[in-house]
């Protein structure tokens, strides 16, 4: 969890909520940050402390499936308010990755480093070469690019520099590789397959490892960039309709069949291309159907 806290960074605000955080006491600083999201529901770094808050308090107490969860959720819709604020993406990140949910860690690093803050976009590369390195078979390649990013940018972690030493003399020393250029061009037309069959998160994941090539024509990287852009919306969208329909089956297994039924019809409405939408929420209003009203 120590990763966790790391994300959890300082900013420049003020209210009783970041006293309390700051002073330490995460139980209180958690109540003033619920209670200034009474007020106005839309304030992102208030769902990004109160997320933090969580977080400590794990630290504290172990990982609990409900804290967690909640603190998720938190960073999810700090997201979708101020998709700019690096700051949740990297939180989340830490947090997948302390739940041992290493591809959804390594989607939200690769948003990171696209930040212009140099001291969260050094972090993120070095974390996202650790994760590719250490939990992803046959990603050695990409985690040494990011490795080199991390070094570029100022990095001094010893262990990062000897890893990174390895890693290239490894890469030196592989012969026959195949054409870079008809490789990468292969892994594109696999991320447009998985794309159009609604596989985004996978879509992702190929894109990213042509963007992690600089050796590239600059028409290639483009297109590759705006498949990259596309697909992390899908993923985001995806992640969303998923919630929702989980958040209708807990109202159901509840007996709350109307709620449910409308939120699975606001599913519907709302994400109309997400695999929740065109085959879990239709499914579950046929079964919701065949229920006796209560």
């Amino acid at each position: 969890m120590l990763l966790v806290l790391a994300a959890c960074a300082s900013a420049p605000q003020s209210g009783e909520g970041l006293r309390l955080y700051e002073a330490g006491e995460y139980d209180k600083a958690l109540v003033s940050f619920s209670a200034a999201l009474k007020e106005n529901p839309e304030d992102a770094d208030a769902y990004y402390r109160r997320a933090c808050c969580r977080m400590h308090l794990m630290d504290q107490n172990g990982i609990q499936e409900g804290t967690a969860q909640q603190a998720l959720s938190d960073l999810d819709r700090a997201v979708e308010i101020a998709p700019d604020d690096y700051r949740a993406y990297y939180a989340r990140a830490m947090l997948y990755a302390a739940l041992a949910r290493y591809k959804e860690s390594a989607h939200d690093l690769l948003v990171c480093v696209q930040s212009q803050d140099k001291t969260l976009k050094r972090k993120s590369h070095k974390r996202l070469a650790e994760i590719y390195d250490e939990k992803f078979e046959d990603m050695q390649i990409q985690a040494l690019k990011h490795y080199e990013a991390y070094l570029q940018m100022g990095g001094l972690d010893a262990a990062a520099i000897k890893r990174h030493a390895e890693l290239k003399k490894s890469e030196l020393e592989r012969a026959g590789q195949p054409d870079l250029e008809k490789a990468q061009l292969e892994l594109l037309q696999r991320a447009k397959q998985h794309s159009a069959v609604g596989r985004h998160a996978d879509a992702l994941e190929l894109v990213a490892k042509i963007l992690s090539e600089p050796a590239l024509s600059k028409e290639f990287l483009q297109e590759a960039r705006d498949l990259y852009i596309r697909e992390r919306l899908a993923v985001e969208t995806d992640r969303k309709a998923d919630a929702l329909f989980d958040t209708a089956q807990g109202l159901i297994k509840s007996g709350k069949l109307d709620s449910a039924r409308d939120l699975l019809e606001e599913l519907v409405k709302k994400y109309p291309a997400t695999e929740a939408a065109r085959s879990k929420a239709p499914a579950a209003l046929v079964e919701l159907l065949k229920k006796p009203k209560q």
